[in-house]
């Protein structure tokens, strides 16, 4: 889980390689723009290249785009090959607790209600 996480916490790193003018455009990019745009995956996986990021972790930044009909980018991947990223619920066996067995979190500034 760790790996997928940062993948995706680090997904659009790729976008700092996009110029500001296409990455902060109002409006619908242009074709020309788009295919700037879509640079940005490949880009994210050059620029943690030194980091040596688990390969799960690289494929939800270079993946992210991809969609199972073939319609994404950069590969245009198609069904199978597109890695699906998703936790699955725990198992009933399962010793790690589930979402709902932890307490909704209170901003420190808040004081808690009682």
């Amino acid at each position: 889980m760790r790996k997928l996480g940062l993948g995706l916490l680090v997904h659009d790193v790729g976008k700092l390689a996009v110029p500001p003018e296409i990455l902060n455009k109002p409006g619908r990019l242009t074709d020309e723009e788009m295919v700037v745009m879509r640079t940005h995956a490949h880009a994210g996986v050059e620029l943690l290249r030194p980091a040596d990021l688990a390969p799960l972790a690289t494929s939800v930044v270079r993946d992210h785009h991809e969609r199972l009909d073939g319609s994404g980018y950069p590969e245009g991947l198609l069904g199978v090959q597109v890695q699906e990223f998703r936790a699955s619920p725990p198992s009933p066996t399962s010793t790690t607790p589930s979402p709902q067995s932890f307490p909704t979190a209170v901003p420190p500034s808040c004081p808690p209600s009682t």
